[in-house]
């Protein structure tokens, strides 16, 4: 598991799509859908129920995983603004 794939999480989930993350985080659609792929596999659980045209909408362990995802990324940019500030 890696830090890029729990952000990818986030920003779909924030985002309502994979494409309006993408766009968010400013890659490609395709790029975001493997990151959320491999921490599917990561986990072994889907975290995303994939159905065409709808809304993004979260497995049970989507929901478990969602608090904790948020939790680390924000632990990360907090990391990132301290070690700025020292600099």
């Amino acid at each position: 598991m890696n830090l890029t794939r729990l952000e990818s999480f986030v920003a779909v989930v924030d985002a309502g799509s994979v494409s309006a993350a993408a766009r968010y985080m400013g890659i490609g659609q395709s790029a975001v859908s493997k990151q959320l792929k491999a921490l599917e596999l990561d986990f072994g659980v889907a975290l995303i129920s994939r159905k065409p045209k709808s809304a993004v909408q979260l497995t049970a362990a989507g929901r478990r995983l969602l608090p904790i995802a948020r939790k680390v990324v924000r632990s990360l940019i907090n990391a990132h603004e301290i070690l700025a500030s020292e600099s």
